[in-house]
């Protein structure tokens, strides 16, 4: 199992699983000292890209579950922290994916 997890803005490594792209179930995990205010994805391989926020207001050291649209499996990934710190990653395979861990 690869390792992938964004660090305070900076992609490094969220964790990656061969080949789920049936169901698609994302646990978010929030390991920063402030809360997630909140976390977009903009869905890439589609004709009309859409945005969806799949978490808000997730307090420091919580985690979540979340679904995933189907309708897509490449996002784009943006969220914003309570002490007004951002991140983004690009082009990310949310059907391969299965968690986002957010860490200082």
């Amino acid at each position: 199992m690869n390792n992938f997890c964004i660090a305070s803005g900076v992609v490094a490594a969220a964790v990656l699983s061969a080949g789920l792209a049936q169901a698609k179930s994302l646990r978010i995990e929030n390991k920063r000292d402030v809360a997630l205010s909140e976390l977009k994805i903009t869905a890439k391989d589609v004709a009309q890209p859409a945005t969806y926020v799949l978490a808000s207001d997730l307090a420091a050291g919580e985690k979540t579950r979340r679904s995933v649209p189907t309708a897509s499996c490449l996002y784009d990934v943006r969220g914003t922290f309570s002490d007004k710190t951002t991140i983004a990653a690009d082009d990310m395979d949310l059907c391969r994916q299965h968690t986002i861990r957010f860490v200082k």
